[in-house]
């Protein structure tokens, strides 16, 4: 039997979290800080990347956006279908409980 799902924090709950780590950890040469910290830019850029991908596709639901894709990759010319699925892809795999995509 499944183990029940692992409540996730936010994006954001991590970030400030991550941030936190960093100025607080005692770490004599500072690597562990200079890590923690750069985690936490990185989370931003990326967090920031996936609401850029959700303006430009217009969609936040899982469901939909396989739909589309379907209908992207039967209508559209390859090259606009190629990168268009690859946005949606990438899109598809930021969700934490969406499968693997196609």
């Amino acid at each position: 039997m499944p183990s029940p799902p692992v409540p996730r924090s936010s994006t954001e709950t991590l970030i400030a979290a991550l941030r936190i780590l960093a100025a607080e950890i005692q770490s004599p040469d500072g690597v562990a800080n200079a890590a923690i910290a750069e985690a936490a830019d990185r989370l931003e850029e990326l967090a920031a990347c996936r609401q850029a991908l959700v303006g430009l596709v217009g969609c936040d639901d899982p469901a939909e956006l396989r739909e589309m894709r379907q209908a992207i990759a039967i209508m559209a010319s390859p090259d606009v279908a190629t990168a268009t699925i690859a946005g949606i892809d990438a899109l598809l795999l930021s969700f934490p409980s969406v499968p693997s995509v196609p």
